[in-house]
């Protein structure tokens, strides 16, 4: 199975070391912890999701590693959002990790599905994107597990700098 992934937009401005607005928007609520850059992402989400994936679709977001929980991802599914994966291991982070290795390293992380999903329309909920390499493992395990479709879905792309 193939699984589209979308971003809401960059995270970088191209050929700069700035952030966009929306990479701004992320950084603020991810890392800062800022509620209102949060309430932003969150409505922003809301439009967006809709336009790339069914309007019956549960929202699963991929969950945090265990040493770096944000809350962030919950808070931005809204009241579409359905607890069907769970990481069970601390991995390095993805964007620290060689193109060739981020598949193991995803499959390391030890995402499981722990509701019934068969039937589901399912938007897979990331922060950021670098080349999908989570999404894809996460939605690979769901269309194993009978979803009816799958689509990945990040708040911004980003790029290795």
């Amino acid at each position: 199975m193939t699984i589209e992934i979308h971003a809401m937009g960059d995270y970088w401005e191209p050929g700069l070391d700035e952030r966009t607005e929306l990479g701004e928007l992320v950084h603020r609520a991810k890392d800062l912890g800022d509620p209102v850059a949060g309430r932003e992402l969150t409505e922003r989400f809301a439009h967006f999701v809709d336009t790339v994936a069914p309007v019956d679709a549960t929202i699963a977001p991929i969950p945090a590693s265990p040493d770096r929980p944000t809350g962030l991802l919950e808070m931005v599914a809204g009241d579409r959002m359905q607890r069907l994966v769970e990481r069970r291991n601390v991995t390095a982070r993805l964007r620290d990790v060689d193109p060739a290795d981020r598949a193991a390293v995803a499959q390391a992380g030890g995402y499981v599905i722990t509701a019934e999903c068969a039937g589901m329309n399912v938007v897979v909920l990331d922060d950021v994107v670098l080349t999908g390499t989570t999404l894809r493992h996460v939605g690979e395990l769901l269309d194993a597990a009978g979803t009816a479709s799958v689509v990945g879905v990040a708040l911004a792309r980003t790029r290795r700098r």
